[in-house]
């Protein structure tokens, strides 16, 4: 047996070797049962490891420092008290390799691998946080409740609704609301009533759903500016008269 070619076993596992070097180390393999042996185990310890991201070459200082606890640590077996620096070690002539530095070698390997994939990663995600973008900030909407009215039947029935003048950035809004009005057919709606001294102007339409529910919301900087003093609502045969034609079924003086 080579001691020669049995040290060119992990740079045979690991792809290193010249082509020359890789077919005398195949021949090698041959007639060596122990080099056999050690790059079965090798395989096997490695095919089922998990590389999560593109291998990373570390740095000088990564190896040099792996190595010397690798080093200090065969020292330690063998009965060393000092450790031997590592140009010294690279001079000496390569014992053959034994079952144990094979392993040794294998189980460096895997952590160098190891080191290398979580280097990876680390760059990966650091990157990814990097690119990260801010969402902007949503614009916060304040409504201000200018005034609240109570809309009740003037010949008290159960109907019953609530009216509420809504400001936001400069424009007023009317938010009517009403439940328990009488139930509507064909064309018929109801209709929202702002009345200066008798004189009617229409603010809103809307029907109801089956359990006489129905609301609306109209834009007050569509009307002219006047001296409302009653809100009103009317059931109308259809959706667009331009006076109230039918009874007032909700009201409240504002």
């Amino acid at each position: 047996m080579s001691d020669k070619q049995c040290d060119n076993l992990i740079d045979y596992f690991n792809g290193q070797l010249s082509e020359q070097e890789e077919a005398q180390f195949e021949n090698h393999l041959a007639s060596c049962e122990s080099c056999r042996e050690e790059l079965a185990e090798l395989r096997e310890l490695t095919e089922s490891l998990p590389y999560l991201s593109e291998p990373v070459e570390p740095d000088s200082g990564m190896k040099n420092r792996v190595l010397s606890s690798v080093f200090e640590d065969e020292e330690k077996e063998e009965g060393y008290d000092s450790v031997i620096p590592i140009e010294e070690k690279k001079e000496k002539e390569k014992p053959a390799l034994s079952r144990t530095r094979k392993r040794n070698w294998a189980v460096w390997g895997l952590a160098a691998a190891l080191a290398a994939s979580l280097v990876g990663n680390a760059a990966f995600l650091n990157q990814w946080s990097g690119t990260s973008t801010t969402q902007p900030e949503e614009e916060v909407v304040i409504d201000n409740l200018r005034q609240e009215l109570t809309l009740q039947n003037p010949e008290g029935g159960e109907a019953k609704g609530q009216a509420s003048m809504v400001a936001n950035d400069g424009e007023s809004q009317l938010v009517i609301q009403a439940e328990q009005l009488a139930p509507l057919s064909g064309n018929e709606a109801y209709q929202v009533w702002l009345l200066e001294e008798g004189d009617p102007v229409r603010a809103g339409t809307f029907v109801t759903n089956e359990q006489g529910s129905g609301a609306v919301t109209y834009p007050m900087d569509e009307l002219k500016d006047g001296n409302w003093d009653t809100l009103a609502i009317t059931k109308e045969p259809g959706p667009d008269s331009e006076t109230p034609q039918g009874e007032i079924v909700l009201a409240a003086e504002i």
